[in-house]
């Protein structure tokens, strides 16, 4: 039975979860990742050194990999779209784009969206040289992901059967670390906006 590996890399730990196709937890592990802040490249070959221990000690497959991107550089809203059609969304998108993300140049950043029930969409934009730089990690790994997915849509899935998302409430879902974590507001069921916050002992 084929399987797919979540992968988080955090500034602390390193955590994977394998899941069968029924959506089984097959395996979980997770690795502590000793960083040195002040320099930035030996930081990149630690990352690189506990990503390939943590796969080779609990016998992940390199196969099927989903990366969960986090971080300042994630810029995450919804938008009230003029129209659900996908393609007057999308011309809406082109022509609206640069207000959308004001103060980036478009070369500069990738983004993905999805439309929501609602007629929502809820759209992600990411810097595209922190993707690059963390791809290029990975590739040092053997590991080339099967899909990329911000944290906080990673977040809103983990608990979109939660009844108060399906009761279509007003919350906000908050993930912890120790020194940072990502903030999701969700009204009326739909993810509304998202951000990172640091947390201070």
């Amino acid at each position: 039975m084929n399987s797919v590996v979540g992968l988080d890399i955090g500034q602390e730990w390193i955590k994977a979860v394998e899941i069968t196709e029924d959506l089984k937890i097959k395996k979980v592990g997770r690795i502590k990742v000793p960083v040195d802040k002040e320099q930035e490249e030996a930081e990149q070959q630690i990352y690189i050194k506990k990503i390939k221990e943590l796969f080779d000690t609990f016998k992940f497959p390199l196969e099927n990999v989903v990366i969960n991107f986090r971080g300042s550089y994630i810029l995450t809203r919804t938008y009230l779209l003029p129209s659900p059609v996908k393609e007057e969304f999308e011309t809406w998108f082109i022509e609206n784009i640069q207000e959308l993300v004001p103060g980036t140049p478009l070369e500069e950043v990738v983004y993905s969206y999805q439309i929501l029930k609602s007629s929502r969409a809820i759209i992600a934009f990411a810097e595209f040289k922190e993707i690059e730089k963390q791809l290029m990690m990975l590739q040092n790994c053997n590991i080339i992901p099967s899909m990329i997915d911000a944290s906080c849509l990673a977040l809103y899935d983990t608990f979109i059967l939660h009844p108060w998302v399906k009761a279509k409430k007003n919350l906000a879902i908050l993930d912890m670390s120790n020194s940072q974590g990502d903030l999701l507001i969700v009204k009326e069921g739909d993810p509304i906006s998202a951000s990172v916050v640091n947390c201070h002992s």
